[in-house]
């Protein structure tokens, strides 16, 4: 149930930009059909005697061998500009709804069955060991599955296994069906009632709490996912890694009341929003392990807490689905929360603080209802201790929270505009106001800055960034032959639209490097969030500035693969000189965009003897390897360039260009740029196979 998470999520990753939010949205779903699986659950263990529930679940699965292989069908790949939420949705509901349901029902059955008769005599138990399996499933998913197997395969194997463990459920059914007959069953609930009786009823405030504690852990994994994601690889380790904390708050709470202990998770719990606090501030320059330390110890402490409370607050048996039920209710609403609607709401990533906030309220009212004698659980002598430690933490939160909320309501200096989609945030800054020369403004995705512009009207068209004089792009663009050899237009294709830079290097004014009597040149921008177009047309003129100087500027919407793979379908092939792959939000490498499959795409779009040239600057990743292996599978001649940052405002970057042109890669200007790196080992990424634990720095 667990391992085909990652499974899944990795598979459609490329159909929908290789955003983190893919991530998200596939957690939200598996927590709604987790909701599924429990209610089904619920409804069929309150309605329906035993041996009724035993044949009506096995026709169920049995119908549901008809979903395997669970391999996504082509037809399902979403149109370019296509709402991506619903079409993830659609893509796993189509695809593994209906096992994943039944998957999700099994442990709450199971635990009804058995305590039914009373041969299990600690039920609660066998949930955190069910949530032990889970944990192992996604442990080796990273570590055992993914880089030993390819992901067709791995898809045949799980489905393999499904087909296993419905034979294995059909014998514990069978063996219910013999050894607990229907009057066993009913004199066993019988013997039991007189001990129910005693058990006070539920009421709707318990249930009420039941929701709170199971949303708000929930919002916070969904909330840590994305911002993890957002400028750190998406990897799926790091999709993974939250999930396993979660799920390991659930072990050690259900699994015996000596694990948590109030004080010690109370002293704890400001400490971890203090930690997540001081990320959130945009400390960009924090390494990823330091990051991600910082996530996951806010996720753990805030996630102990709502479950360990949560396991102190079980009822009797008697409502052990409904509270599955609703403990799943909970989590598909938070998980809802921060996958769907916080994106549609707030500009910033606001539902991370907002759960963080949440999930404090909602354990210290827990707590103050103890102490408060609301309940009629006697807290002995630890009282004082959950007093003094209660009086602690909710101190220390005020300050906390005070922070949080400042740091929420309060906007960058010289922020222009804000703008959230599925794909993240884009934001517009604006720096050295008053100072004509160096008045400019700058892109960012998340905290990562794509790029900038002078307003000045002598400095408008300079090269800037990642796209200066020295740069790999420079370099192809000066001394590509075809710029001196060739009377056709001069065409450019960019995987990445950012605020347009690349327009500067079309129908060039700084350099005659073409014959008069050559056509314009013309570029062709290939980007996949809507927010970044309207912003490179509003905020910045290079766009605008190219089609001035007579350059033929086109823009594609939608995922860069997925359109070219369309225009080739459609006898449109775009006969670029030069191919400028630089679709990065952040660090989130688009893994579908370096595969040799995608690659072949490329090449159809390229005339013979062009230049395709990756932009492969990273903070986490080593991306040469991966370029490496495309050029040796593809035998291409490979050039590194590495520049410094200038006085024109180019940064320092690193690009590989490939190309087969013997002319551009012996001219002279070319070779001294070359940075020689014979150590690098070829790593080849394929569609069914690609792993960026290879190429972490």
């Amino acid at each position: 149930m667990f391992q085909v998470q990652p499974l899944l999520g990795k598979y459609i990753l490329p159909w929908f930009g290789n955003t983190p939010s893919v991530w998200t949205t596939c957690l939200l779903f598996f927590q709604v059909m987790l909701l599924g699986g429990y209610s089904y659950a619920h409804l069929i263990s309150n309605r329906l005697k035993l041996r009724p529930q035993i044949i009506l679940h096995a026709v169920l699965l049995v119908s549901a061998l008809i979903f395997l292989p669970i391999i996504p069908e082509a037809n399902l790949k979403p149109n370019p500009g296509a709402d991506p939420a619903k079409g993830i949705l659609l893509v796993l509901g189509m695809t593994i709804a209906v096992p994943y349901i039944l998957l999700a029902s099994t442990s709450p059955l199971l635990q009804r069955w058995y305590s039914l008769d009373g041969s299990v005599t600690s039920t609660w138990r066998l949930y955190a060991v069910s949530n032990i399996g889970s944990l192992f499933a996604l442990v080796s998913y990273p570590f055992l599955i993914e880089p030993y197997f390819k992901l067709n395969d791995q898809l045949m194997f799980w489905s393999g296994a499904f087909a296993a463990y419905v034979v294995l459920l059909f014998v514990i059914s069978i063996r219910r069906f013999q050894l607990s007959p229907e009057q066993k069953m009913c004199d066993s609930e019988s013997s039991k009632a007189s001990d129910e009786s005693q058990v006070k009823p539920l009421t709707a405030l318990e249930a009420l709490i039941w929701l709170l504690l199971s949303g708000f852990a929930s919002a916070l994994l969904v909330a840590t996912t994305n911002r993890i994601g957002q400028d750190v690889p998406a990897i799926p380790f790091l999709f993974i890694l939250p999930l396993c904390l979660y799920l390991i708050t659930f072990i050690i709470a259900f699994d015996g009341p000596r694990w948590y202990f109030r004080p010690l998770f109370y002293t704890l719990l400001p400490l971890g929003i203090g930690c997540a606090w001081y990320e959130i501030r945009g400390n960009v320059d924090l390494s990823l392990v330091t990051r991600v330390s910082l996530y996951s110890f806010a996720l753990f402490t805030c996630c102990m807490c709502c479950h360990g409370e949560l396991a102190r607050l079980k009822p009797s048996t008697r409502h052990l689905t409904l509270f599955y039920l609703l403990i799943s209710v909970g989590g598909a609403l938070g998980g809802a929360y921060s996958a769907l609607l916080a994106p549609q709401v707030f500009q910033s990533f606001t539902e991370y603080p907002i759960a963080l906030i949440g999930c404090f309220a909602v354990v210290m009212f827990v707590v103050c209802r103890d102490l408060l004698g609301c309940t009629k659980e006697d807290v002995g002598k630890s009282s004082v201790w959950v007093k003094m430690t209660m009086g602690y933490s909710a101190v220390v939160m005020i300050g906390l929270t005070a922070l949080l909320v400042n740091q929420v309501r309060t906007d960058k200096k010289g922020l222009l505009i804000k703008s959230r989609n599925f794909y993240g945030v884009v934001q517009i800054m604006e720096s050295n106001v008053g100072k004509s020369r160096t008045h400019k403004y700058k892109m960012y995705h998340g905290n990562i800055h794509h790029g900038f512009q002078y307003l000045h009207l002598d400095k408008r068209t300079w090269k800037t960034s990642y796209y200066g004089e020295d740069s790999g792009i420079g370099i192809a663009n000066r001394y590509h032959p075809r710029r001196r050899d060739s009377n056709e237009p001069f065409r450019i294709g960019v995987i990445g639209l950012g605020t347009g830079t690349l327009c500067v290097w079309a129908n060039d004014p700084d350099y005659k490097l073409s014959r008069g009597d050559r056509p314009s040149d013309a570029i062709h921008f290939y980007e996949i969030d809507p927010q970044v177009v309207g912003f490179a047309e509003s905020y910045f003129s290079y766009l605008k500035d190219a089609r001035n100087r007579g350059v033929d500027v086109e823009l594609s919407l939608g995922d860069a693969r997925l359109v070219m793979e369309k225009q080739l379908g459609e006898g449109e092939p775009q006969a670029f000189d030069l191919l400028v792959v630089d679709a990065f939000s952040g660090d989130s490498i688009p893994m579908h965009l370096l595969t040799k499959e995608c690659f072949e795409i490329y090449q159809k779009h390229l005339k013979y003897n062009g230049i395709v040239a990756f932009h492969v600057s990273s903070r986490y990743l080593n991306l040469r390897p991966v370029v490496q292996a495309l050029a040796n599978q593809f035998d291409y001649e490979l050039l590194y360039i590495r520049n410094k940052k200038d006085d024109r405002g180019g940064s320092s970057s690193r690009w590989a260009l490939l190309t087969k042109n013997p002319n551009f890669f012996q001219h002279p200007k070319v070779i001294k740029a070359h940075r020689e790196d014979p150590d690098v080992v070829p790593v080849l990424w394929t569609d069914d196979y690609s792993s960026l634990l290879d190429v972490l720095w």
